[in-house]
């Protein structure tokens, strides 16, 4: 039991005797006792000293106090003292006597030699506890790790006196809002997001109760290894994942590496042993059974993510926008995400930033499909100036493609958003999307009022025939020069068009298609029947692209804008 974990201690038991202990400290006291050995001891001491003070009250000479553990030589030496003292005179002032009077003389009193020794026995219980919690733990317990970094921390009763910098020794730590970023003495690097409560038992190894947290370990550093109720994580110098959920299932997923997820938690006597490498999950039960699991990336806040989070603290519009970015890629019906960071610009190709896709549907500039053939759109400044984006050409046809994939084929709910900036009176046309010559699971367009056939509208096509007028916007929107969020949802039965994160209009259309195996297409459609769709090709920019396997709300998409605008 540290210093800090002492403290908390001593208020809840104090706070018992005294009979205002919250059922919340209570429930707490109870978890303390039932799991900490030490803290069952010193209660126990406590409370005798307690029931021995309340035994005596009252009474003319005290018991025998062998049995209550104290060291009853020096306590019968100061009542011994105490005993034989002389009487204290206390003078007493009379009320002021009239003027012909004398002045009354002073009288003497005796204090209790009771109430003495109960007075010596209750400060001399108080400062053996409190010695023993400020000098024998700092004596014996090794630091096993320091607080680095938090981000809106907020910690599980008196532990919030932890801050940035201050060492931590073993005990329970709970976090119930934001991050925090831990140093172990070996060099591993712990990441917490609340709410989580782990149990730090020494600089390489943790009890995980609830919640989620990754380990990323130094070069050269030996293991690390993560307990639960169920199983232990065990790593052999790597980075991984582990959360315990409300079903007290332990989840992990390793991101560099090897470890072992071991059934039991005790981790040198494991019935059952599952090795899991870079890209891997597994799952325990709550009764320790092994077995693989898939997509359990987006659970993790990695050490890349909580950098760019604590750097958006007090950082810039873009980075702000960038923290919200990992945010947005570990949602876990992002299909596919192109958020165009600078460092795209340096290759022809576009990198899906889903952690659920991370690793495919890697969007390809130009390309030849049916008779249509395509030229590379051009890298350009995107809404910040450490972005990027890509500038499309109606005339050159300029088109970047994706898949085929059955992830793309989506027919039921779908949302599907996009960056854009037309600074050109000749402005929009087809944005992205999912078709073949014979059916289109989706397509999302935006035309300026100078188009000849759409005049302005948006358009959101989901058809089993290519030439079938589907859906578009009514209203018509003037375009300025700059940059404007677009979003479409559509459930099935209705589709709502936004722009700028508010609902533009909502049209009803009910779909049943089937899906077909498509390319998604970027800034154009393939010709289809020998006819072109050149006159419809997106002329302008795009900064970030997203595709969402379900419908967002109107907040979330709002959330989207907030987050996004320049």
């Amino acid at each position: 039991m540290n210093t800090h974990s002492f403290i908390q201690f001593y208020e809840l038991i104090t706070a018992s005797v005294e009979g205002t202990i919250t059922p919340e400290q209570f429930s707490v006291l109870k978890r303390i006792l039932r799991e900490d050995p030490q803290a069952l001891l010193l209660y126990a001491e406590y409370m005798a000293i307690v029931t021995h003070l309340r035994t005596y009250e009252g009474s003319e000479e005290p018991a025998a106090l062998e049995d209550s553990g104290l060291d009853m030589e020096l306590w019968r030496a100061l009542a011994d003292t105490e005993k034989t003292a002389e009487s204290i005179a206390i003078e007493k002032p009379l009320p002021e006597p009239e003027s012909n009077r004398e002045a009354a003389p002073t009288t003497t009193s005796k204090i209790s030699k009771l109430s003495i020794y109960s007075l010596i026995l209750s400060s001399a219980a108080l400062f053996l506890l409190i010695a023993y919690a400020y000098f024998l733990p700092a004596a014996s317990e090794p630091v096993v790790g320091r607080l680095n970094k938090t981000i809106a921390a907020k910690w599980k009763l008196t532990a919030g006196q932890i801050a940035p910098g201050n060492d931590l020794y073993a005990g329970p730590l709970g976090l119930v809002e934001g991050y925090a970023e831990i140093y172990t003495q070996n060099g591993s690097q712990l990441i917490l997001e609340a709410p989580v409560e782990v149990d730090l038992e020494s600089d390489s190894q943790l009890f995980l109760r609830k919640g989620r947290l990754t380990v990323k370990i130094k070069p050269g550093a030996n293991h690390y290894i993560v307990r639960t109720s169920s199983a232990s994580v065990v790593d052999f110098g790597t980075e991984f994942g582990v959360y315990v959920d409300p079903d007290n299932r332990t989840l992990t997923e390793v991101y560099d590496g090897q470890v072992e997820l071991r059934s039991g938690s005790d981790p040198l006597r494991a019935g059952e042993v599952l090795k899991l490498s870079r890209g891997q999950g597994g799952l325990a039960d709550a009764e320790g059974r092994l077995r693989r699991k898939e997509n359990l990336s987006n659970l993790f806040v990695r050490s890349e993510e909580f950098d760019v989070k604590y750097t958006a603290l007090e950082g810039s519009a873009y980075q702000r926008w960038l923290a919200y970015s990992y945010q947005v890629r570990r949602n876990p019906d992002l299909v596919l995400y192109y958020p165009f960071l600078k460092t795209d610009a340096f290759q022809n190709t576009l990198s899906n930033y889903a952690v659920s896709g991370e690793g495919t549907l890697s969007g390809t500039f130009g390309g030849t499909f049916g008779i249509s053939n395509f030229t590379d759109p051009s890298w350009t400044s995107g809404r910040w100036p450490e972005k990027a984006a890509l500038q499309f050409d109606r005339a050159h046809r300029n088109c970047v493609s994706a898949g085929p994939s059955s992830e793309l084929d989506l027919t039921g709910q779908i949302t599907l958003a996009a960056w854009v900036r037309c600074p050109e009176s000749n402005k929009g046309g087809h944005l992205y999307s999912c078709r073949t010559e014979e059916g289109i699971n989706y397509q999302f367009g935006c035309f300026s009022k100078e188009d000849p056939y759409y005049a302005g509208k948006l358009q959101f096509l989901r058809t089993d025939d290519a030439f079938s007028p589907v859906v578009y916007s009514s209203g018509q929107y003037r375009w300025t020069s700059e940059w404007t969020f677009l979003a479409v949802t559509h459930d099935t039965q209705t589709v709502r068009f936004y722009i700028n994160g508010t609902l533009f209009e909502s049209v009803p259309f009910v779909s049943t298609i089937q899906p077909v195996s498509a390319r998604l297409f970027i800034g154009d459609v393939p010709a289809a029947g020998g006819k072109t769709f050149g006159y419809a090709a997106f002329h302008g920019l795009i900064d970030e692209m997203a595709i969402f396997k379900r419908v967002l709300s109107e907040g979330e998409i709002r959330e989207m804008y907030e987050a996004g605008k320049p």
